[in-house]
């Protein structure tokens, strides 16, 4: 068989399963076609249910609310979108990142006024490495309990992990005497208050108390910390709390979407396995975030004690 031929055979090939493609198109469109009836009609049922369900006031509302953001030609759209949560940009639940922006825009107003800067990271960046740390330590924590067995690798990387969280809790530790001078004072009339034994330093540094303003008794804190400094952990602590539950219902519709497809497509037992232990690395981010709400619930409980801030940021139970 020359060159010529040759090329011509592969272009006969070619085109013989190009053919067979487009002339089975029909056969997987119809089958398509079919299965997308049936879905329609689950669709269809259920947002009929729903609809029922919610009122001819509140289906008229959202109905103007969508028609309004469609009509929005805009760019970017100046209508708020009604497919994002409403805690999401309103003036109630401000993220951690527009806290943070707000406070760092009180500090340059303050330094331009003729305020003192006693550092080079202001008071609110103090705050948020000491956030930082506490998450940190709990993933610290997490790792240190996840692996029984401790093998090579799983203690490498924990020992990593300890070493990187010391050096930037010393480094922690200097600004912390520097916005809470009253804490060494405090410090040191508990330990003598205290037994000897229970001063003893833990050997691992995620259990280190990093002492911030929400760990202090409220008799002791205005005498520890520069002023301001509580104002500025309940703005970032109840951001925190509203971003740990956005992020946890994210992760939750996510967890219910991989069932669903996992149910529906996921055969065998190799298969099956494989998808389980994603859907569980899954359920362990839900449960960080679970544990980062209540520990930011909790310290802002001990900064502003029980209030109206209870009815938005309840209690988080396993059962929710």
């Amino acid at each position: 068989m020359g060159p010529g031929s040759r090329h011509d055979v592969l272009d006969d090939h070619f085109g013989h399963w190009n053919w067979l493609k487009y002339y089975s198109m029909g056969h997987t469109l119809m089958r398509k076609y079919k299965a997308g009836i049936r879905l329609r009609n689950v669709q269809t049922e259920a947002h009929r249910g729903f609809t029922a369900s919610i009122g001819a006031a509140k289906t008229e509302e959202w109905e103007s609310t969508c028609v309004k953001w469609e009509t929005d030609n805009t760019y970017p759209r100046k209508t708020p979108s009604p497919f994002v949560s409403d805690s999401i940009g309103s003036s109630i639940a401000i993220s951690e990142a527009e806290v943070r922006k707000e406070l760092a825009e009180e500090e340059r107003v303050r330094v331009v006024e003729g305020g003192v800067t006693l550092h080079e990271t202001s008071a609110s960046g103090f705050l948020v490495l000491g956030l930082e740390l506490e998450d940190t330590q709990r993933r610290i924590s997490k790792l240190a309990m996840a692996d029984k067995s401790h093998t090579p690798t799983h203690d490498a990387s924990l020992v990593e992990q300890r070493n990187s969280f010391r050096t930037k809790l010393k480094s922690w530790v200097q600004l912390r005497a520097i916005y809470m001078p009253g804490l060494l004072q405090y410090l040191t009339n508990l330990h003598t208050e205290l037994p000897s034994s229970s001063s003893i330093p833990s050997p691992h540094p995620e259990n280190e108390d990093l002492w911030l303003p929400s760990q202090l008794p409220v008799e002791h804190r205005q005498k520890a910390c520069i002023l301001g400094l509580s104002e500025m952990e309940v703005k970032l602590r109840t951001a925190r709390c509203h971003d740990a539950l956005e992020d946890l219902r994210h992760v939750l519709r996510l967890k219910t979407r991989m069932i669903q497809f996992k149910n529906a497509n996921i055969r065998g037992q190799k298969n099956s396995t494989r998808s389980r232990a994603i859907i569980d690395r899954v359920h362990d981010r839900a449960r960080g975030f679970t544990e980062k709400y209540r520990v930011s619930r909790g310290r802002l409980l001990e900064l502003c004690g029980p209030g109206d801030w209870e009815k938005t940021l309840r209690p988080l139970l396993d059962r929710d």
